[in-house]
């Protein structure tokens, strides 16, 4: 999935039923709104949040876990090779 896939999927979380649809918590969204934007930035974020983790890897990015928090990029590998 491309990563501006993952923006409009983001920028479509609009109200508390969606925020439930997507398994986040307002905390979870503001939390990834900061990562995205770290990605948008730096082409990496991290977040100590394992649903914000989760909700990156379904939506197609790049998610390894480390020691207390996770390191989330644009592209998954198996698409590198597509």
């Amino acid at each position: 999935m491309k990563f501006n896939r993952t923006i409009r999927a983001f920028k479509n979380i609009e109200s508390a039923s969606d925020l439930k649809k997507h398994k986040l918590s307002l905390a979870d969204y503001q939390d990834l709104a900061m990562t995205l934007q770290s990605i948008v930035d730096a082409g990496s974020g991290t977040t100590l949040i394992k649903s914000v983790a989760d909700w990156c890897k379904r939506n197609g990015l790049k998610v390894t876990e480390q020691s207390i928090c996770y390191s989330i990029s644009k592209w998954n590998e198996h698409l590198l090779y597509m």
